[in-house]
Parts: C-alpha cells; structure tokens; sequence
C-alpha cells in the first residue's frame, strides 16, 4: 500500500470514522504502537474528546501504563498549544505522529498550518481523519491523495 518515500517527504495516511468513538478506538490501536515506539502523539480536533476517551479507556482491556500514557494525550481542540509543542518536537528532530480529525475544510487548514512547522520532515507521519457522514460521497476521491490507510486489524 506504501509508495516509496522521496527525501524529506512527510508520510500521509487517512481514515474514515462515522463517531468521535469510532476514531479512538481506530486511533487507539495505531497510538499503542507509536507510544512503545516513543513517537510523540499529537491530535488536532474539532471537537474536544476528554470525556469520551475517559469512557473508551475505561471499557477497553489495556495496560495501565498504556492507558496512562494515552491519557497524558493533548485530546482537547486547543490547536495553538499542539503547534509549539510539534515545533519544539521538530527542533529535537524527535519522530511524531500527527492526527487530524474532523470536516474536509478544517483538514484541509490544519494540513497547510502543520506542513509550514515540519517542512516535510521523514520524521513525522500525519494521519487525515474524515467523518464518513462528511465526505461519503467523495471517499473514493480522497482515498487516491494518500500512500496508507489506517484500518482495524485484529
């Protein structure tokens, strides 16, 4: 499913959610991942998502340290403070991991906002989060723009 990557080319993945649950727990199987691999997790969101992670993270089946560390996860929409924190990362040229769920527009801004701090770096990996009751009719079309799709693997 990868293209190969040019030098200094950020990786870009997407997926489809139709709740704000649906993405956590989507979400949540590529974060466990990235977490033991000491990525830095970063979610830019419309909406804030404090309460229901609480409630996915307490029905799931998940490590305790796991589930601290996810917790420690920025999961509100404040965009300004998620910004310098990906700045501050760059500077480290630590790894980062980037989602960005919510309508196609505000995909689309937070896309031009993030590219301006990364400057394509190979150390970071951003993951385009659609609601599927947005952008249903075009999904076919949004598919093409991406190397990767994250999907639920058991």
């Amino acid at each position: 499913m990868s293209k190969t990557m040019l030098k200094n080319e950020s990786k870009k993945a997407y997926m489809f959610y139709v709740s704000d649950y649906h993405f956590e727990m989507i979400g949540l199987l590529n974060i466990k991942k990235e977490l033991k691999e000491n990525k830095k997790i970063i979610i830019f969101t419309q909406n804030n998502l404090e309460e229901t992670i609480k409630t996915v993270l307490s029905k799931i089946n998940i490590v305790e340290k796991e589930k601290k560390e996810i917790e420690k996860i920025d999961w509100t929409e404040n965009s300004e403070v998620k910004y310098e924190y990906l700045q501050k990362a760059i500077e480290k040229e630590e790894k980062v991991s980037i989602y960005i769920k919510g309508e196609e527009k505000y995909i689309e801004e937070q896309n031009k906002k993030i590219a301006k701090i990364t400057k394509e770096k190979e150390n970071v990996w951003i993951a385009d989060c659609y609601d599927f009751n947005e952008i249903a009719n075009k999904s076919k079309e949004i598919t093409k723009k991406y190397q990767e799709r994250i999907v639920t693997k058991k």
